[in-house]
């Protein structure tokens, strides 16, 4: 047994079609004309072969995702797994999230053999930080003639949390690079005694023997450094455009993989209190609001 709602939704070209099969048949009619019902005839047999032919290919579709760690405006990294359940091709496959009455697209397949299984990473980009939550998924195709979309939505609503904006694939390999000199360099350093260079640094910390070697400036770590640094987050301010750029600054601070960051430290006027690890600050600060200047 297949499950799954189906859905069909007409597209431009469709609608043309449909309009031209309606005026022949309504001429065909009107004249008796033996040309224009083999006319009409091909015309309804082709909306017939077309609405079969997507049928057995959403049908034969099985689809499940692996949800990894997401972060706004970044594409996610989330691996899609489709699998051709028959033993014929299958074509122009489209995997949606579905949401609100709308469907995002995450991958497409021009083609997929059969028995054949596929791995795909998302094309998914999420906007802004906080909870995403969706209604299901859907497989769709518009294959053979894009007279329609016919859809198969699947009931697996979820919900998860979208980190802050990190940093770009880019650069997290330079700093990783400039952050872990390799033993042929001549590192005197233990690994943990050093760190990428931040904007509020002495500029009297930097390594320059391992800094010119890289993209971006080395420091020694403080000593306070050493057991884990602890950033602090005010949130009694209003909410505006610059708190979350400030959330997006702090964020960038776990994001880093050679980080000694150990713990945020958030202000409110409830209080102080402390989150420790980067990836439970990063959860944290996924659903942090401005709590206002004033009680």
């Amino acid at each position: 047994m297949n499950h799954g709602f189906r859905k069909l939704e007409v597209t431009a070209g469709g609608k043309w079609f449909l309009a031209l099969s309606i005026g022949l048949g309504v001429l065909a009619l009107t004249t008796g004309n033996n040309a224009l019902y083999i006319t009409e005839s091909l015309l309804l047999s082709g909306l017939v072969l077309s609405g079969y032919i997507s049928e057995r290919i959403v049908s034969g579709v099985k689809i499940e995702i692996n949800r990894k760690p997401a972060s706004a405006r970044m594409p996610s990294s989330d691996l899609i797994t489709v699998q051709n359940r028959k033993k014929y091709p299958l074509f122009c496959i489209e995997i949606c999230e579905y949401r609100n009455g709308k469907h995002t697209v995450l991958g497409y397949l021009p083609s997929l053999a059969p028995l054949e299984t596929v791995r795909l990473n998302s094309s998914q980009i999420f906007e802004h930080r906080g909870h995403h939550e969706w209604d299901g998924l859907s497989v769709a195709t518009s294959y053979p003639y894009g007279f329609a979309k016919k859809i198969k939505l699947l009931p697996r609503g979820g919900k998860r949390l979208i980190w802050p904006e990190g940093m770009s694939s880019e650069a997290r390999a330079k700093q990783n690079a400039a952050a872990q000199p390799t033993r042929s360099q001549g590192n005197e350093f233990a690994e943990g005694e050093i760190r990428p260079f931040q904007p509020d640094d002495d500029y009297r910390l930097i390594v320059w023997p391992l800094s010119v070697k890289g993209q971006d400036p080395i420091v020694r770590l403080r000593r306070s450094e050493k057991g884990g640094q602890q950033v602090r987050l005010d949130l009694r301010v209003e909410a505006t455009a610059e708190f979350e750029k400030t959330v997006v600054a702090v964020a960038q601070k776990f994001y880093a993989p050679t980080s000694q960051i150990a713990s945020l430290i958030l202000t409110d006027w409830s209080g102080t209190r402390r989150v420790q690890g980067n990836r439970k600050a990063l959860d944290q600060l996924a659903t942090l609001e401005a709590c206002g200047s004033s009680q």
